[in-house]
């Protein structure tokens, strides 16, 4: 009987590792155009190239940098050539945070998701030798499926970030109307393993934050149901 339970494990793992070398072998280039990152002391967007393979603007606003003794307020725009380069999905901008001094640097880190719809990543900033960081995203680009008063303009149901997980991760969507929505999450075998969602919404992007901590290693299938619209994706579970 131990060894049966151990092969079934052994197997289990062998179908996630599966489902993981699948996820990683899809990379997309990220989606081009202005992506926008809101900071507890201001904002940054980056221009991300027609192609997806560079940045190249960084725009940032500072309402309250405090770094070595001294706050930061104002904006600027970077740009360079060549571009700052983003390979395998991941970048790094390093840009003056005072034009007037070469000892005032920003760095900021990204990586993309594979499906390229998603960013997260730190920044630091070097202040004559003070350094001070921190984390920002997961992000979207700010030119997506917004109409000119800011709402979708269509249902999305988007991959989960991170993925695979352990044991959260954050599920969004998009909704255009008010909409009766429901979340679940299933099995591979179709059966219910949580109801993350059963409530209306109303129109806007929303997230839903799934803990797996209940449930085994494994892959399943979260499905939105909203008004006639339908989308299942896949997660991985990897405890």
């Amino acid at each position: 009987m131990t060894n049966q339970r151990q092969l079934r494990r052994i197997v289990g793992l062998a179908l996630i590792a599966l489902a993981v070398a699948g996820f990683g072998s899809v990379y997309s280039q990220p989606k081009s155009g202005d992506w926008k990152v809101v900071v507890n002391f201001g904002e940054f967007t980056i221009t991300v190239s027609a192609g997806g393979t560079s940045i190249t603007t960084i725009k940032y606003t500072l309402t309250g940098l405090t770094c070595g003794g001294s706050t930061y307020s104002g904006g600027m725009t970077s740009s360079q050539t060549p571009a700052w380069s983003i390979a395998n999905n991941q970048f790094t901008i390093v840009t003056n945070l005072n034009p007037f001094s070469s000892n005032e640097k920003l760095t900021i880190n990204g990586t993309f998701t594979p499906a390229g719809d998603k960013m997260s990543g730190t920044w630091s900033a070097n202040i004559r030798g003070t350094i001070c960081s921190g984390n920002w995203g997961p992000v979207g680009p700010a030119t997506s499926v917004e109409d000119e008063g800011g709402l979708p303009r269509q249902f999305a149901l988007e991959q989960n970030y991170p993925n695979p997980f352990n044991p959260t991760t954050v599920v969004s969507f998009q909704l255009p109307v008010v909409s009766m929505v429901r979340l679940v999450v299933y099995d591979l075998f179709g059966r219910e393993a949580a109801v993350l969602l059963n409530e209306r919404r109303d129109a806007g992007v929303h997230e839903v934050k799934f803990d797996g901590s209940n449930l085994a290693s494994g892959v399943y299938l979260y499905r939105l149901q909203a008004g006639d619209f339908v989308q299942s994706k896949k997660l991985i579970l990897l405890k």
